[in-house]
């Protein structure tokens, strides 16, 4: 169509996709997370989540 491939461009928007969603400011994975174990702070899941990157 357009000179690209519809396959990796719907990878690419996936991966985009999911960044946005842990990525602050708007962080909606981040919330859902913290809503499920109340008793465990933002700073441990947000250091999970950079950990588990690696």
């Amino acid at each position: 169509m357009a000179g690209f491939d519809l396959i990796w461009f719907g990878i690419l928007k996936t991966i985009v996709m999911e960044t946005g969603l842990i990525h602050p400011p708007v962080g909606l994975n981040i919330s859902v997370i913290k809503n499920i174990p109340p008793d465990i702070p933002v700073a441990d899941i947000i250091w999970g989540l950079l950990t588990s990157w690696c």
